[in-house]
């Protein structure tokens, strides 16, 4: 009461400030409703008046676009709303689909409390950072995206406005969000104590964990990691239970310094999924403790994809090259916002290899979807360096047997990959590099035909 006070006393209180950009952008001709009235009721609360639209709102507008040329339409009268804004001299500050309206005359802006004057550069990209972050989270494919990036162009200043503002918005959301009491639950099964998504009920998280004993098990890392995956059942999605042994007594000391292997997965995922959807969801944790020392814990993640992508096998080389190009242009969008992961291998990544209904393939995106699995090794968002990019290129191709993908798709994944974010050197010699990267490895790759790749990407590079 005393901020909201003194905000009054200064003149900054929201409605105020809502009435002044109102008249402001209405006088600059911008499309915003005209005011009409602003003032305080008799308990102090207080309002704004404005006309009233006709139309709705641009988010349902543009969910219902169901053709690529009708949703560019859509996507091109905001942009054309965004640039008028800005050649005006103002950011909104506030700029998400909400605040957007559909109307007879093209998109209207909505909550113009935050409007400000535009002292950088910067503040441009930061309305489209915002803006795109929204669009992302609001419709179902990523072909919206793409078409916006398309209209005002893919730029380095843009992407580091992108990371800048998701990792602003990851910190503020978490901070309100992802914590007991409001996105979070303790909860308790036998001796295992830990946390669960208020979204998961804890009847279901105990059942999960007693169908472990009826389903087949997979092991990994010598045993120590054992995987359980549990079908869809009564309406409630399929889901993994990874229960980890903390194994030599140095990694379970560290283990109850840094949390264990669930903890850091359950926290850095629910953090991923507030800026990002491509990582399984996280919806419980619990640990087994002996002294305070974590010796055993579980994981329990809503399947995502049909396969792990090391076990994927195309059904054909034209169909290989495709899902490489998909994984390429993917994996860039990843890293251009900031998003990393450190062990980003075939076995940690799941496919979903073709679009899950007709409205993808009506807007021209029938390509693979791919989701993040250890989520512990998640990372971001925070700038990539291009030696952190090259190491995640080569871990992944060293991941992916010769014959699922042959020497074509892994060029098809990389030219994808720099189309969307470029390197500082030829193609011809940053393959090189990833070659010899993932024979260092030693993994699935024999890289027996690597040497026609690279001669290939030098062929292409010195092409017009």
């Amino acid at each position: 009461r005393l901020r909201e006070a003194q905000k009054r006393v200064a003149g900054r209180d929201p409605a105020r400030r809502e009435w002044r950009a109102h008249a402001r952008l209405q006088t600059a001709g911008l499309p915003v409703p005209r005011p009409l009235a602003w003032g305080e009721g008799r308990r102090g609360e207080a309002f704004v008046v404005t006309e009233r639209l006709r139309g709705r709102p641009l988010a349902d507008e543009l969910a219902e676009a169901n053709q690529a040329p009708l949703l560019r339409r859509r996507l091109v009268a905001l942009c054309d709303t965004l640039k008028a804004l800005h050649d005006a001299g103002l950011a909104h500050g506030d700029l998400h689909l909400g605040n957007r309206w559909w109307g007879p005359d093209g998109v209207w802006l909505l909550d113009v409390g935050h409007i400000r004057p535009i002292h950088h550069p910067k503040d441009h990209d930061r309305d489209r950072a915002q803006l795109e972050l929204s669009l992302a989270r609001s419709l179902p494919h990523a072909r919206a995206v793409e078409m916006l990036r398309s209209l005002w162009g893919a730029s380095s200043d843009l992407d580091a406005a992108r990371i800048d503002f998701l990792r602003d918005y990851q910190r503020g959301r978490a901070r309100r969000r992802v914590r007991v009491g409001c996105d979070w639950e303790r909860v308790q099964v036998g001796r295992a104590r830990g946390l669960r998504d208020h979204r998961f009920p804890q009847a279901r998280l105990e059942d999960a964990l007693e169908s472990c004993s009826r389903t087949r098990r997979e092991s990994r890392r010598d045993g120590r990691v054992v995987i359980h995956r549990l079908p869809a059942r009564n309406g409630a999605p399929a889901l993994v239970v990874k229960r980890v042994e903390a194994g030599r007594a140095g990694r379970a000391l560290a283990d109850r310094l840094r949390g264990s292997a669930a903890a850091r997965a359950f926290r850095a995922g629910q953090r991923r999924r507030l800026v990002d959807e491509g990582c399984a969801p996280p919806l419980a944790y619990l640990d087994e403790t002996r002294m305070g020392i974590p010796i055993r814990s579980w994981l329990v993640l809503e399947s995502v994809g049909r396969e792990d992508l090391d076990r994927h096998r195309p059904a054909s080389a034209e169909h290989a090259a495709e899902t490489g190009r998909a994984l390429g242009h993917w994996l860039a969008g990843q890293h251009a916002a900031g998003l990393g992961h450190r062990d980003l291998k075939g076995s940690n990544l799941r496919i979903t290899p073709e679009p899950d209904g007709t409205e993808a393939t009506r807007l021209g995106e029938a390509r693979p979807r791919f989701f993040l699995l250890d989520l512990e090794d998640l990372t971001g968002p925070a700038p990539i360096p291009i030696e952190a990019r090259l190491t995640a290129l080569s871990q992944l191709n060293a991941s992916l047997p010769d014959e699922a993908f042959d020497d074509r798709a892994r060029l098809a994944a990389l030219e994808a990959y720099a189309a969307r974010l470029p390197f500082d050197e030829p193609l011809e010699r940053v393959a090189r590099r990833i070659i010899e990267k993932s024979r260092a490895r030693a993994h699935r790759w024999t890289g027996g035909t690597a040497d026609s790749a690279t001669g290939e990407a030098r062929k292409r590079t010195s092409e017009p």
